[in-house]
């Protein structure tokens, strides 16, 4: 597929979200984080899977900010997060 980075961030929850699940995505060089969960309101998010801040070779394209950016809890398993900028 295509790969483009994002100008904010790779993958953003936002809102009342509920039941939301993130999975095998590569997310990297985004200008800010590859994820990021930004509502306090939002419940039952998975993030399972995903390559965070590296492309699907596993070399190192950091987003700028985080590999993941939670407010409210999420269950996070079994992702590759590395290389990833100022957080």
């Amino acid at each position: 597929g295509i790969q483009q980075a994002n100008a904010i961030d790779g993958i953003r929850i936002a809102g009342a979200s509920e039941a939301v699940t993130v999975r095998n995505n590569i997310l990297s060089g985004n200008n800010q984080s590859g994820i990021r969960v930004a509502s306090a309101s939002s419940k039952r998010i998975l993030i399972e899977g995903n390559k965070i801040g590296i492309n699907q070779a596993d070399a190192s394209v950091p987003n700028l900010q985080n590999g993941i950016w939670l407010i409210r809890s999420a269950t996070v398993v079994n992702n590759t997060i590395q290389a990833n900028g100022a957080y």
